[in-house]
């Protein structure tokens, strides 16, 4: 569903078309989701009808922004150290990133590193979810900080 609102917001400049679109596309996934059963689509928290207008916050000038911008190419152009970390335990960042992120990295002081059991908070989980974030005691993993010093120091 996300790949459908995505490639209306992306195609359509004008909200209300961008809105009609994701309709369209909710239409046509509709059948496949009646035919989920009730655990499934508790599991993907999804309910019918499907309703285009709760992705409405992807139609806001900040939203397309954020959907299309891309850092990479800023990261290309920057002549400082970078230090670009991620958990490999992250739901909301692909894995791979981090090693597009250290191909348009420029400076030789400049690190890219994912980091082992880690989510996206930097918080070493277990179920790794969004929802567990606010489960875990832990704000920050300790060795991340320690990580974060120590490159710190060798860049000053």
């Amino acid at each position: 569903m996300l790949q459908a609102v995505f490639e209306a917001v992306s195609a359509q400049a004008d909200n209300a078309l961008a809105q009609k679109a994701i309709q369209e596309a909710f239409a046509n996934l509709e059948p496949e989701v009646e035919a989920l059963s009730p655990e499934e689509r508790t599991a993907l928290e999804l309910s019918l009808p499907l309703e285009a207008g709760q992705f409405g916050h992807f139609l806001g000038k900040a939203m397309r922004y954020d959907l299309f911008y891309d850092p990479l190419q800023t990261l290309a152009q920057l002549r400082i150290p970078v230090l670009a970390l991620q958990g490999n335990r992250d739901v909301q960042v692909a894995a791979d990133n981090v090693g597009r992120i250290r191909t348009y990295l420029r400076h030789p002081r400049s690190q890219a590193e994912l980091l082992e059991g880690k989510n996206h908070l930097f918080q070493t989980c277990q179920a790794c979810t969004v929802e567990e974030y606010q489960e875990l005691s832990q704000t920050m993993a300790e060795e991340v900080l320690q990580q974060i010093s120590r490159w710190l120091a060798t860049v000053r």
